[in-house]
């Protein structure tokens, strides 16, 4: 068998690569691939505990909890003991964190139609139903979590 030519593999490198492109296209306003996600899902429903952003982004506590800090070290987001329960940390957008939005959606659609530049329209269709019939294959598994 050659492994280089299983889905899988493939898949692996396409993902790499994306996650190298987008690091690139998002450094010149400060942010990385990982952190974006979080942005994103405080932009569509702020004041997050970090629990529920975990669940929301299918990604590992910790790996919330390192971009939580990294955003708040780069003054986007403020994490506080929830007032209820102090076991509960509670994300969200600085006053900076909501007005980086509108360049952040810029340059990530920019990345996406760079992404996928070579498909056509139709292409571009075909693959997001291949690509959500993948995940939803992996959440069933119990495989879907990302660290």
């Amino acid at each position: 068998m050659d492994f280089r030519q299983t889905l899988i593999y493939r898949f692996a490198q396409l993902s790499t690569a994306q996650r190298a492109s987008l690091d690139k296209t998002l450094q010149p306003i400060g942010l990385f691939a990982g952190q974006i996600f979080v942005l994103f899902a405080l932009w569509e429903n702020d004041r997050q505990s970090q629990a529920e952003l975990s669940d929301r982004l299918g990604i590992s506590a910790p790996a919330v909890l390192k971009m939580v800090r990294s955003l708040s070290e780069a003054d986007l987001v403020v994490a506080r003991k929830s007032e209820s329960d102090a076991r509960i940390n509670i994300v969200e957008l600085t006053q900076m964190g909501r007005e980086v939005r509108e360049n952040a959606e810029a340059i990530w659609k920019m990345a996406d139609d760079r992404f996928a530049e070579n498909l056509t329209k139709g292409e571009r269709a075909i693959l997001g139903e291949l690509i959500d019939k993948i995940r939803v294959g992996m959440d069933s598994a119990g495989d879907g979590e990302v660290d």
